[in-house]
C-alpha cells in the first residue's frame, strides 16, 4: 500500500508540473494571438485609409 501511495504522489507531482507547463504555454500563445490581432487591426486600418486615398485620387 505504501508503494502505491508513493507512486500515486509521484504521478500527481509529474502531472501537476505538466499542467503548469501547459498553462504557461497557453499564456504565451494567448499573448501571441493578441499581438497578431493588434497587427491585423492595424493592417486593416491602413488598408482602409489607402483605399479611401485611392478612391479620392480616382475622382480627380
Amino acid at each position: 500500500l505504501e508503494e502505491h501511495l508513493i507512486e500515486y504522489e509521484e504521478s500527481q507531482e509529474k502531472l501537476t508540473r505538466e499542467l503548469e507547463d501547459c498553462q504557461e504555454q497557453q499564456k504565451d500563445l494567448e499573448a501571441q494571438v493578441a499581438e497578431f490581432s493588434k497587427q491585423a487591426d492595424l493592417i486593416c486600418t491602413k488598408q482602409s485609409a489607402m483605399q479611401a486615398k485611392r478612391e479620392e485620387s480616382m475622382k480627380k
